[in-house]
């Protein structure tokens, strides 16, 4: 009976790391996607952080430091995902929280397709097939985003010691949607014409304002743990 409960307690102790880490996925994953695209557009040269978008770190000198940036994050953020579903499978209801699952995988994966795929340079006639499918990337992740912080808000919204979080899932979903198509068309759709001055600015700020949900998430989810 002993060596049952021991191995029970260490499976449930496996288990019980397993989501640990998959929570500071969630926290890690964005932060170290914005130093490091950010350190990167500080040392590259002839790119401009004002004007040009984060994709654009994949073209030329050291792209594949960008490439491979894009990858570890897909990778980050669908470890969280497998780790959201099972930390709120007490709190949504089974069909949201597998739609919203899904959509959290597959805005990783697309992030990985973004780091395979390379954007062309402006004016290139080179690589456009891989340009198109990284555009049908980030088209994916800006819509696919504000969909599950939708789903996942009107549910979280409705439960008790929750509803901060399901409110600020719903914001953060109007917030991400709305400027997604000025994002998408000035920086990607028309890479031959001249861009924005300030492209690559908006550019930043809402990919980060998309991706600091995971960070709030995550730091929630390991707390409520940590309070059990």
């Amino acid at each position: 009976m002993n060596g049952v409960n021991s191995l029970s307690t260490a499976t449930g102790s496996k288990q019980s790391l397993a989501l640990r880490l998959s929570n500071w996925a969630g926290v890690i994953a964005p932060i170290l996607f914005i130093f490091v695209f950010s350190l990167d557009g500080f040392v590259k040269p002839d790119y401009s952080v004002m004007s040009q978008p984060i994709s654009y770190l994949e073209i030329g000198w050291n792209g594949w430091i960008q490439s491979i940036n894009f990858i570890v994050l897909g990778l980050l953020l669908m470890l969280f995902a497998l780790g959201f579903f099972q930390g709120m499978n007490l709190l949504i209801k089974r069909t949201p929280l597998l739609a919203s699952t899904a959509l959290l995988l597959l805005v990783g994966l697309t992030f990985i397709n973004d780091g395979v795929f390379v954007p062309a340079a402006p004016g290139e006639s080179q690589n456009v097939a891989h340009s198109v499918l990284h555009s049908i990337g980030f088209e994916v992740i800006f819509f696919a985003l504000p969909l599950a912080y939708l789903i996942i808000g009107w549910q979280l919204r409705k439960t008790a010691g929750r509803r901060v979080y399901g409110w600020y899932s719903i914001i953060a979903s109007v917030i991400t949607i709305i400027p997604a198509l000025f994002v998408l068309i000035s920086s990607f759709s028309a890479p031959s014409t001249q861009a924005s001055p300030s492209a690559g600015l908006i550019n930043r700020i809402f990919v980060v304002e998309a991706l600091v949900w995971y960070v709030v998430m995550g730091i929630r989810l390991l707390t409520t743990r940590s309070a059990k």
